[in-house]
């Protein structure tokens, strides 16, 4: 997944990166803040997400930048809970005056589903490498806040894993993960 912040506002776009970062840390994310990178950029960085402030948005209208992202999924950074582009396919609208948290819940959400449709579309019943850590933390019965701790991630983003750990392996239990763990070498007894 690749995730394009097209955001003038250093701390806003550093704010959100840390976030995503710290979501799910293996997302490659491009910071963009001029209008003239964006226009040679985009159609090599082909984002999967664009998180874009509004105004910026709004110079976007022509229908060449339109065709370039027509399959884009796009959250609206804006100060304004009615602002609406119909021409854009905005899935969420993050407001510069939300708390941290409520921040953080909707984009968990957004990378959540994302990264679901990802996994539908590539699941081959292997995990990544960050779900094989989770697995070995789970083996060693580690909670959900120890296994956050130890990798420096939310303990929501633990959930997420865990959810497409289950998904991928079709496996609900601890015991049948540690069983997993063992067989596949990941840990030893």
């Amino acid at each position: 997944m690749k995730i394009l912040i097209f955001e003038k506002r250093h701390i806003v776009s550093k704010g959100l990166y840390s976030i995503i970062k710290e979501i799910e840390n293996s997302i490659e994310i491009i910071l963009i803040d001029s209008f003239i990178q964006f226009q040679k950029n985009i159609q090599d960085i082909a984002p999967d997400l664009l998180f874009i402030n509004h105004n910026l948005l709004e110079k976007l209208s022509d229908s060449a930048n339109k065709s370039k992202l027509q399959h884009t999924r796009i959250i609206l950074i804006t100060n304004n809970h009615s602002t609406s582009f119909n021409d854009f396919l905005i899935i969420e609208k993050i407001l510069i005056n939300e708390r941290k948290i409520d921040i953080e819940e909707k984009i968990q959400n957004i990378i959540t589903d994302n990264f679901d449709n990802e996994n539908e579309q590539n699941n081959s019943g292997e995990i990544t490498e960050r779900e094989v850590d989770i697995v070995k933390l789970i083996a060693k019965g580690n909670t959900n806040q120890k296994i956050a701790d130890q990798l420096f991630i939310s303990p929501h983003t633990v959930t997420t894993h865990r959810k497409n750990i289950t998904k991928k392996l079709g496996i609900k239990t601890v015991s049948g993960l540690t069983i997993y763990a063992i067989l596949n070498n990941l840990i030893e007894i």
